[in-house]
């Protein structure tokens, strides 16, 4: 198992978001994302290139396209909206 059931979304400030998972010693870091602003049309882009790179069996073999289970982020509607288009079967916490 390499990535954990649960998926955290954390904007840094407005340029940068780290994305990282639950796992047996603590967080895991899946990507950090550099970006102009934090758009949900943004957002969700960073997503979907996240997604090309993880493997099969991410997310407790859910894999990349299912997504993780659930989601922890801060209160913004464009982190909501962008990880509801891609993952669509996850339930978002704040």
């Amino acid at each position: 198992m390499l990535h954990g059931r649960i998926f955290f979304l954390r904007a840094l400030n407005n340029s940068i978001t780290l994305f990282y998972t639950s796992c047996a010693i603590g967080a895991l870091p899946l990507g950090l994302f550099i970006t102009s602003d934090e758009f949900e049309v943004t957002l969700e882009k960073a997503i979907n290139l996240l997604k090309t790179i993880l493997l099969p069996y991410a997310f407790f073999g859910r894999g990349p396209q299912l997504g993780p289970e659930v989601f922890l982020m801060d209160d913004s509607s464009a982190e909501r909206n962008a990880l509801q288009i891609c993952w669509p079967r996850g339930k978002s916490y704040l």
